[in-house]
């Protein structure tokens, strides 16, 4: 399967089937890339895969594309690229598999490094021999030749080769120019890419919100309605109520409770009265003692005097 990164815009192949956890999937990017597990977003059709579901319940891998996108302008929902064999739609567009850096979406985020690259530099070939010399393919047969013309040749043939080793170089060099800029085209417009299905995620979300507002939003007026008619009602079915006759047996047990209530109301501060008059007299009651108490042994009360005989 075929991961594209979307910060750098590299791509990773995986050797995984529908019974991979994504979880696994996670684990073998974070040793590739170099991201931590908390730190990854994979995202396969603007949906997120969730780490503790496997791949074939996403559809993935036969659904995801198997060949790098080619560079091209994107358009709209994610370009018009497509590969022969990638997604399951056969000839629509490819569907990818996006890898995300989470520290890196936020909006107070830089932008990671700007990757270096190394210069390509044209092979100096090397240096044309000097007329008359024996060189890479020795001597010349015509070298010797009595015509100087004819001693030229052997000059204009090394001048070719030296130009040609020459050209090599420098069509090398432009070679690998070449795939370099290939390679930094293809990885821009995995960039695009990651772009496109980034808002394909949030017009994922927002069309969620949206169904789930307007839910909430029915739900409500119809509550407030039901609400609004019950308290427009409130006082109609209060003066209905003052006016229904109950039947006897519940307006003697209505009256039996309320004199029950009543009596026990009254017989609580009749109990609150006596504790307080009880109260009262043990305030009073301690002088009183003490009188008694000075007037017995000299007055010879019946009761102490009783006693001490005793």
């Amino acid at each position: 399967m075929l991961i594209l990164i979307a910060h750098n815009g590299k791509t990773i192949e995986l050797d995984c089937d529908g019974n991979t956890r994504v979880d696994v999937v996670l684990q073998a990017l974070s040793s590739l890339t170099g991201l931590a597990l908390n730190d990854q977003l994979l995202i396969f059709c603007g949906q997120k895969l969730e780490p503790s579901k496997t791949l074939g319940s996403h559809g993935l891998p036969q659904a995801a594309g198997v060949a790098a996108p080619e560079g091209g302008a994107t358009s709209g929902g994610g370009g018009d690229d497509t590969d022969a064999g990638g997604g399951s739609g056969g000839g629509g567009k490819a569907q990818h598999v996006f890898l995300y850096c989470k520290s890196l979406l936020r909006p107070d985020a830089q932008p990671p490094p700007p990757e270096p690259l190394d210069a390509i530099d044209v092979e100096d070939p090397p240096p044309m021999p000097p007329a008359g010399s024996a060189g890479a393919h020795g001597t010349h047969p015509l070298d010797n030749a009595p015509s100087p013309l004819m001693r030229a040749l052997p000059d204009y043939e090394r001048q070719f080769r030296h130009h040609r080793q020459q050209a090599r170089a420098v069509w090398r060099a432009t070679q690998a120019r070449f795939e370099a800029c290939r390679r930094l085209v293809m990885e821009m417009h995995v960039q695009a890419l990651a772009i496109d299905s980034a808002r394909d995620n949030v017009d994922l979300h927002f069309s969620y919100i949206c169904r789930y507002q307007g839910e909430f939003s029915r739900s409500h007026a119809a509550q407030t309605a039901a609400h609004a008619e019950l308290l427009h009602a409130f006082d109609g079915d209060m003066e209905a109520l003052r006016h229904t006759e109950l039947h006897p047996a519940v307006v003697s047990a209505s009256e039996r409770r309320h004199a029950a209530a009543a009596a026990a109301a009254h017989g609580a501060q009749q109990r609150a009265k006596d504790f307080a008059a009880a109260a009262a007299g043990v305030g009073t009651s301690p002088g009183a003692a003490g009188a008694v108490a000075i007037s017995g042994p000299g007055g010879g009360t019946p009761g102490a005097t009783g006693a001490g005989a005793s």
